[in-house]
C-alpha cells in the first residue's frame, strides 16, 4: 500500500522530534492521532519504523530509509505547490537565522542591505552562536552550519564550501620569524580553540602523512573572531576559515603562513531547517539569495 502524503508528513515530524507528543504539538493535533497514524503506516508497510522507549523514539534502519525517501517525495510535492501558487509572492515577515559569529559578521551581515533592497518586507533576525543550537527550542527558522552534519533528522541545503588557512600579523612574524616548515611551528605561539578541539587540527600534513594538531596553544577561545583579534594584536599564529580572515589579509593586518603547504579541506557550508520550514517563502528566498551572492573564492 502506498503511504499518503499526510502519513509521511506525520512520520517525518516524529522522526525529527523523536517524540510523538512533540510532533503532535508541532502539527496541532492530538498525540493519539499521531500514534494511530504511525501504527497504521507501519501496519500497511509491514515494517517497524521506530524503536520506542518511555522517553523517546528512535528510527529503525527501515525508518531511516523511509525518512530519506519521504524528504524526496515531500520536496517534490512542495515544489509543485510552490511553482503554481507561490512563484510570484513576495517574502513577508520575520526570519530568525542562527550562524557562528565569524560567518554572521563576514558573510551574512555585509549582504543584508542588498537583501533589504530586494525584499523590503522581509526582516532578518540574525543570531550569533558558537554551538549547534537546537532549532525548535530556540525558535530558529534557519541555521548556517559549517562542517559535516551529524544530525540526520534535519533538512539541509549545501550552499558552498570554504577552506581554512594559517595567519599571523606582520609584527609577530618580524619578532618570531616566518616559519618555512611544519616543524617550525613547534617554536611558535599557536592559538587554539578550547570548545571545538577538532578545529585545532590544522590543514597541514607532515612528511609521515599526519595532520598537524595544536597540543599546547599559547591561548585559547571558543570564538574564531576572538582568536583573530589575538592574532591581529601580534599574539600568535591562528587557523581560521578564509572568509573570516580575507578582509584583514587585504588590509595587510594578517599574512598567510605556510600557504604552499595548506591542504584543501572543502568544508561544507549548509543551511539547515526542519521540514515544515521548507515550504516557507521567506526561507526559500533567503537561502536562494545567499547562494547567489556569497563569494566562495
Amino acid at each position: 500500500m502506498t503511504p499518503k502524503l499526510s502519513e509521511l508528513e506525520l512520520f517525518v515530524a516524529v522522526a525529527e522530534t523523536q517524540s510523538f507528543s512533540v510532533a503532535a504539538e508541532r502539527k496541532g493535533i492530538a498525540p493519539s492521532v499521531v500514534s494511530r497514524t504511525i501504527k497504521n503506516l507501519e501496519h500497511s508497510l509491514q515494517i517497524t519504523l521506530f524503536n520506542r522507549t518511555t522517553r523517546q523514539v528512535a528510527l529503525t534502519l527501515e525508518g531511516r530509509w523511509l525518512l530519506e525517501k519521504s524528504y524526496t517525495i515531500l520536496d517534490e510535492h512542495q515544489n509543485i505547490q510552490h511553482y503554481f501558487s507561490c512563484a510570484h509572492e513576495e517574502p513577508i515577515g520575520e526570519l530568525t537565522v542562527d550562524a557562528a559569529t565569524p560567518f554572521a559578521i563576514h558573510a551574512i551581515a555585509p549582504l543584508l542591505p542588498k537583501l533589504q533592497s530586494k525584499y523590503p518586507k522581509l526582516r532578518v533576525n540574525l543570531v550569533s552562536n558558537e554551538s549547534n543550537t537546537e532549532l525548535i527550542g530556540r525558535n530558529i527558522d534557519l541555521a548556517i552550519r559549517i562542517g559535516h552534519l551529524k544530525d540526520s533528522s534535519i533538512r539541509a541545503r549545501k550552499m558552498g564550501e570554504t577552506q581554512r588557512g594559517l595567519y599571523a600579523s606582520p609584527h609577530y612574524l618580524e619578532q618570531f620569524g616566518v616559519p618555512e616548515l611544519i616543524e617550525d611551528l613547534a617554536s611558535h605561539q599557536c592559538l587554539g580553540f578550547m570548545a571545538f578541539e577538532h578545529l585545532n587540527q590544522w590543514p597541514l600534513v607532515d612528511c609521515s602523512g599526519k595532520r598537524f594538531i595544536v597540543t599546547n596553544p599559547i591561548a585559547t577561545s571558543n570564538n574564531g573572531e576572538t582568536l583573530k583579534q589575538m592574532a591581529i594584536n601580534h599574539f600568535g599564529i591562528v587557523c581560521l576559515s578564509q572568509f573570516t580572515a580575507e578582509h584583514e589579509v587585504r588590509e595587510g593586518r594578517l599574512i598567510p603562513v605556510l600557504q604552499p603547504l595548506w591542504i584543501r579541506e572543502n568544508i561544507p557550508v549548509n543551511a539547515v531547517y526542519y521540514s515544515e520550514q521548507h515550504q516557507s517563502i521567506r526561507l526559500r528566498a533567503f537561502i536562494d539569495f545567499l547562494v547567489e551572492n556569497l563569494n566562495w573564492s
